[in-house]
């Protein structure tokens, strides 16, 4: 509980919220170096799936929400990992 004199100044701030961070691109790279990127710059691993594609498999071949997007800190960001 804080009281103030009565007729002095108070001022009072409104958050809008986290200020939204950029999205790293993680794709084509190893999971592992994907989850560490994430982190880092402050968001959390979502859903992972798998899907055939051209790369080796284990590597991040897509992502959501994309690079470049921004996000709060904290989203998940859901990865699709090369299963051949």
């Amino acid at each position: 509980d804080t009281r103030t004199a009565r007729g002095s100044r108070v001022v009072v701030k409104v958050s809008t919220g986290p200020v939204p961070i950029v999205v790293p691109d993680v794709r084509w790279v190893p999971l592992r170096t994907a989850r560490a990127m994430l982190h880092r710059a402050g968001f959390r691993i979502g859903h992972l799936s798998e899907r055939g594609a051209q790369g080796p498999p284990g590597r991040v071949v897509g992502q959501n929400p994309p690079p470049g997007r921004k996000a709060e800190p904290g989203t998940e960001v859901r990865l699709v990992l090369d299963a051949n």
